[in-house]
């Protein structure tokens, strides 16, 4: 549903449980339809709002604690997990599930006056990760902005491996319950990796991709 404060509510019901995802949408001046970002955790990501509204672009927050808490040091908790209680799975992929979900919301709410064919998601550091991961998965979305995504983002696990100084390998990543749990066998064997993520890169292809990274940050690779 879409209400009247511009407030986008989709409920996702399985068996006898219920997933409810909200995204207050803020809409440019005129009639629409209008293209969009997503921006995971904030309405735009790190990025500046003006980049957007300044060029009639619509800004819509995901809010991926709704799905599943990032920082909880838990795997297989929050709401996504009660409707699919497969603990092996990532939050990664549960998250992108959820963008999935939103803009199924948006197929059903024309009313929300957003265009389908010109969606973009963004975040950075762990929801830059996110918004590559929903990039990948996700064909109706057309530009993927994944900003300083790091180790389990864009940069491949068999590259950081072979960089000296601190860096977010495998091993020592941050949030091992984000990933799917069976990756952990690779922690110190990552040549054996049967994927690496110049691949999940290229699952957006031929649709938009731009990422960055921060050279003054060793961590980021």
């Amino acid at each position: 549903s879409f209400s009247a404060d511009s407030v986008l509510t989709v409920t996702v019901i399985q068996g006898g449980d219920t997933l409810t995802l909200t995204s207050k949408i803020t809409l440019p001046s005129g009639t629409g339809p209008f293209p969009a970002v997503i921006g995971v955790g904030s309405a735009t990501g790190s990025l500046p709002s003006n980049i957007f509204t300044s060029r009639g672009i619509a800004t819509m927050r995901f809010n991926e604690s709704q799905i599943t808490n990032a920082w909880s040091n838990v795997r297989g908790d929050g709401p996504f997990y009660k409707l699919y209680p497969d603990k092996k799975k990532g939050k990664f992929i549960a998250w992108a599930w959820g963008v999935s979900r939103i803009l199924d919301g948006l197929e059903k709410c024309p009313e929300a006056k957003i265009d389908l064919k010109r969606l973009a998601v963004t975040g950075c550091s762990y929801a830059g990760k996110i918004a590559l991961f929903s990039g990948a998965f996700d064909e109706r979305i057309a530009l993927t902005i994944a900003i300083e995504s790091g180790g389990g983002g864009y940069t491949a696990w068999r590259v950081t491996e072979t960089l000296s100084g601190s860096r977010e390998t495998l091993r020592n990543a941050q949030g091992q319950h984000w990933y799917y749990e069976d990756v952990s066998q690779f922690n110190n064997a990552v040549t054996k990796l049967p994927y690496d993520h110049h691949e999940l890169m290229a699952m957006v292809a031929p649709r938009a991709l731009f990422v960055t990274g921060n050279p003054d940050y060793e961590w980021l690779a």
